[in-house]
């Protein structure tokens, strides 16, 4: 009877599949709190909304005429540096770290780390070319380009009622 107990115990550590398993769940848990903050920001309560006014960036850029916005795409391709790592080679990047066995947790945070400091160069690069393209509009321009960020955040409010 004792050695039929000592043959159902399963072996020490975790194995391979249990791990994967983890790692997944993990980063699915991670994309559902991503995916509540987001919507917690994007539908977050009429203060909130009200007080981020026009300052959303896609509202800003959204509000420019297509020829600026193309421009602005245009020079925001050309400052962005080739060196940084595409969307899949960080995903795949990601993906072999949460399987390797062990798991390396300082390269983890690494690659995270990196991914928000290429995203905030994108956005600072973004927000010069946004600024490069308001700062050649006349006064007439600019306070069309206003009244469109009033109509679309005005549109955006009703829509979200």
């Amino acid at each position: 009877m004792a050695e039929q107990r000592e043959n159902n115990i399963a072996p020490k550590g975790m194995r391979r599949w249990i791990k994967v398993v983890f790692a997944l769940s993990l980063s699915l848990n991670f994309l559902v709190i991503a995916a509540v903050g987001a919507m917690t920001l994007r539908f977050g309560d009429d203060k909130e909304r009200h007080a981020r006014g026009g300052s959303n960036a896609f509202t800003l850029i959204r509000a420019l005429p297509a020829e600026d916005r193309r421009a602005m795409r245009n020079m925001h391709d050309r400052q962005r540096p080739d060196h940084g790592m595409t969307r899949k080679q960080h995903s795949e990047a990601l993906l072999e770290l949460l399987q390797s066995s062990p798991f390396d947790r300082g390269a983890f945070e690494d690659l995270l780390t990196r991914q928000m400091r290429e995203g905030g160069e994108r956005m600072r690069q973004g927000a010069v070319a946004l600024a490069d393209v308001i700062s050649e509009m006349s006064d007439a321009e600019r306070a069309a380009y206003v009244e469109d960020i009033i109509r679309i955040n005005t549109r955006r409010d009703r829509r979200s009622h």
